[in-house]
């Protein structure tokens, strides 16, 4: 439990503290900087702005004067420049980039990361019934080449077919066979575990390729999901990533470090998509308003990121009661 809040607490506030320092930076009047959504816990207040810890932390804000309202304010978020709001609405993710970089580069450094070898395999799996043992190296899958750990589930669950192929390496001879993977959670598994290996190199430069792969590998989810190449059970509510913390810090503290550094990323792709209520879908608004020469009425962009907003806690709570509390809708 103790786990979990320190996660969502820290993805949270770097998060918002993304966006509130470059406000400051820029000029921009911070009324409020909140942790959690809901009813307030504690707060104080300072000249200008008010520091808010609140119930529920599943979220946060920082309230800018004119973000969501006509200002005449000289310090007004309405009244910056493009270039400005764009820094300000970019900022939440990069910090959470940034985390992901420094929590991956803390686990690199004592753990490693997941190869390509196998560590051991779950019995009675598609991998223990065609023969794969611990130390073998898979090579490729259904003819995609496999060079990092995520490259085998997006093999896997990319592919169409019932029976995959596929080629590994044991004591330098390649074996080939077919394997037919089975259905856990929503996603296709053949039930190995990987062996981590601490890499050589500048830690800075691995934790960063890191990220970028974790990045790169939620983009081909989403893209399976919008497809219909993944099913919904894939995806985990705020309940679920609570028991998948937990889990984790039975094993130490450096699996939490990475779950840290792999749901901070998450939320800097996810914040960054074309939503309407996230920070992606309100850098859409800002650059059409640009392209066209005029701006949309405040009434009308209120009205859609309300929208927006009831549609993202459906989904949510959707996602928790489905998926995370396993009631079976």
């Amino acid at each position: 439990m103790i786990a979990s809040i320190v996660v969502f607490l820290l993805v949270i506030l770097i998060h918002e503290f993304g966006h509130f320092i470059i406000a400051k930076l820029i000029g921009v009047k911070v009324h409020e900087f909140s942790i959690g959504m809901g009813p307030e816990i504690f707060s104080k207040k300072t000249v200008e702005t008010q520091y808010s810890l609140r119930l529920l932390p599943i979220g946060g804000y920082v309230a800018l004067e004119g973000e969501n309202e006509i200002s005449d304010d000289p310090r007004s978020f309405s009244n910056v420049s493009v270039p400005k709001k764009l820094a300000v609405l970019f900022a939440g993710a990069f910090m959470n980039f940034v985390l992901a970089i420094v929590s991956f580069g803390i686990f690199l450094s004592f753990m490693g990361f997941p190869s390509t070898t196998v560590e051991d395999i779950i019995p009675d799996s598609p991998a223990a019934i065609v023969g794969i043992m611990d130390n073998d190296k898979i090579i490729e899958i259904d003819g995609n080449a496999i060079n990092e750990w995520e490259d085998i589930p997006a093999a896997i669950n990319s592919s169409e077919n019932e029976t995959l192929s596929i080629s590994y390496e044991r004591n330098g001879e390649i074996i080939e066979s077919e394997i037919t993977p089975v259905l856990q959670d929503g996603a296709k598994t053949i039930g190995i575990h990987s062996k981590f290996l601490v890499k050589t190199g500048n830690k800075i430069v691995l934790a960063f390729q890191e990220t970028k792969e974790v990045v790169v590998q939620l983009y081909q989810t989403l893209w399976m999901l919008i497809t219909n190449q993944l099913s919904l059970n894939v995806l985990s509510g705020p309940v679920g990533i609570k028991k998948i913390i937990s889990q984790g810090a039975k094993s130490g503290v450096l699996t939490v470090v990475y779950l840290l550094g792999l749901i901070s990323a998450n939320l800097g792709v996810m914040n960054l998509l074309p939503l309407p209520a996230l920070d992606g879908g309100q850098i859409i608004i800002i650059l059409l308003e640009k392209i066209f020469g005029r701006e949309i009425p405040e009434k009308i962009k209120i009205g859609i990121n309300t929208v927006g907003f009831a549609f993202l806690m459906g989904l949510m709570l959707f996602i928790t009661f489905r998926n995370d509390l396993k009631l079976g809708w």
